[in-house]
């Protein structure tokens, strides 16, 4: 997923979104799953060559969020936990709006620590095994 746009009225909130990469089974209960071309490629493209992403709301739930880089042979990962919100809105892509505790760190933290937009997002909570993990691998943890 990439961290994308902040809620427009929700403190908090912000887009989790990818481009319809996202397995049909995280789709929302009820949501449906639009089988359609790239949102952004197709500009460039015939449509029938881009033809195939699974755009849907994400089910609601906790989730772990998190991104590990390399930056001169030494690794960090940032982890961070927040909570899909169900949306009456329907958007291109796998997306979702998600609240976090500390919205304008986390953006803080993800430009001044150097992450890059895209990250990995897992429904529960798994920010103790992950931070476990990085520790065994002599991985620095950025815990938000």
């Amino acid at each position: 997923m990439d961290w994308t746009i902040k809620h427009q009225e929700k403190d908090n909130i912000f887009l989790a979104w990818h481009c319809g990469n996202g397995p049909p089974s995280l789709a929302c209960e009820g949501c449906k799953i639009r089988i359609r071309e790239h949102s952004i490629i197709s500009a460039a493209l015939d449509k029938e060559k881009c033809m195939g992403t699974a755009e849907f709301q994400l089910k609601p739930g906790v989730v772990t969020i998190c991104r590990l880089i390399e930056h001169d042979g030494e690794f960090k990962m940032l982890i961070t936990k927040g909570e899909i919100e169900k949306s009456d809105q329907n958007l291109r892509g796998s997306w979702s709006w998600v609240k976090v505790p500390d919205l304008e760190l986390l953006y803080r933290v993800i430009v001044e620590e150097g992450f890059t937009h895209h990250a990995s997002m897992i429904h529960g909570d798994y920010i103790k095994p992950i931070a476990d993990a990085c520790k065994l691998l002599g991985i620095e943890v950025v815990q938000i």
